[in-house]
């Protein structure tokens, strides 16, 4: 399944690191500016380091503070690098992660 249009997407693709944070944090401000439920896209991303882990949190926390919702969509065939990550910083446990788009829909529509 795509995206729904009514969310807004942010794709991570390849390697994300302190190069492209700026941009990353940008776009997450942009997306505050819209009603649309954010969607944090990683299923391309090969490698995310600690900068573009602490722009999620920051995104995270913006999001609760405006209540918006704000899910990463980290499918389970992503790159084993990023799952990794995922795991060995017990970031799935702070931020929302989902499996696909189908859950994203779900966890945010219902």
């Amino acid at each position: 399944m795509q995206p729904d249009p009514g969310f807004t997407v942010i794709t991570l693709p390849g390697e994300s690191d302190a190069y492209v944070a700026p941009r990353i944090r940008s776009d997450l401000e942009s997306a505050l500016g819209t009603e649309a439920p954010l969607v944090v896209d990683l299923t391309q991303a090969t490698f995310i380091d600690s900068t573009i882990v602490g722009v999620l949190l920051e995104g995270l926390a913006n999001c609760e503070r405006l209540e918006r919702p704000l899910l990463l969509l980290l499918p389970d065939d992503a790159a084993p690098e990023v799952h990794r990550l995922f795991e060995i910083t017990g970031l799935s446990s702070l931020l929302p992660v989902v499996r696909s788009w189908d859950e994203a829909a779900s966890r945010l529509v219902g």
